[in-house]
């Protein structure tokens, strides 16, 4: 991804309505918990082995919940930053696209389910009405790309001293450059997967799983999640 497009995904997250209206954010905020709520049930029967516990908390707390970037003044404060700390990898770039796409997702939905619709629940039924008119599957897939992207990206990386040491001694920068999220996402990431025997494996897992998911969202099939193993995995 080039430097455009990096200060592109940016730009599109501190341009969503919810970090200029607190009232929004609350429905944003429902929608992702939502999301989270039905998407953590999927992988309960998984919940018992330690790996698998420890990455997909990481998954559902750090990345599918999404990257505060709202400390960011402007794209631009950003770029140097991420210029120097994550030369020669497309992770960072991955997660912020992914980042992005998330936001723009949630928005979406909220303004949706809670504007337009006027709803007190949230459903699956209605889940389901609002990503068909608003064409939002598209969307979720762009999403789960971009996430497989990082999580490879991620786990190549750990094998590579460099850029592995510019990140643990990045923090200082990172808090400077007003990415202290950012690089929170990317540590994090990496003293979870150290501590995981194959990361490759359970990413391929949830993956493979979410987009099952989107199948059956996209086919209008209900319920639209299901416990991990009904997929045939």
């Amino acid at each position: 991804m080039s430097p455009q497009n990096i200060a592109h995904s940016i730009h599109r997250y501190l341009s969503l309505r919810k970090l200029k209206d607190t009232h929004f954010k609350r429905h944003t905020d429902a929608i992702e918990k939502w999301r989270m709520q039905h998407m953590a049930h999927c992988y309960e029967p998984l919940m018992s082995d330690p790996s698998y516990s420890l990455l997909l908390h990481y998954y559902f707390n750090e990345v599918f919940s999404g990257i505060d970037l709202s400390e960011l003044g402007e794209a631009k404060m950003a770029m140097k930053f991420i210029n120097k700390v994550f030369t020669g990898t497309e992770m960072l770039h991955s997660a912020l696209e992914f980042n992005a796409i998330t936001g723009e997702i949630n928005q979406a939905l909220a303004e949706y389910i809670f504007e337009e619709k006027d709803a007190e629940i949230l459903t699956e039924e209605l889940y389901s009405e609002a990503c068909h008119k608003l064409q939002i599957i598209e969307k979720l897939d762009q999403q789960i790309t971009c996430f497989e992207d990082f999580a490879k990206d991620i786990n190549s990386t750990l094998s590579n001293k460099v850029v592995y040491t510019s990140i643990k001694i990045a923090r200082l920068p990172a808090k400077l450059a007003g990415c202290s999220n950012l690089y929170r996402l990317v540590s994090d990431g990496f003293e979870t997967l150290r501590k995981i025997d194959n990361p490759r494996k359970i990413a391929e897992t949830f993956i493979n799983h979410e987009r099952y998911t989107i199948s059956r969202l996209a086919s209008k099939t209900l319920p639209i999640y299901l416990p991990i193993g009904h997929d045939g995995t």
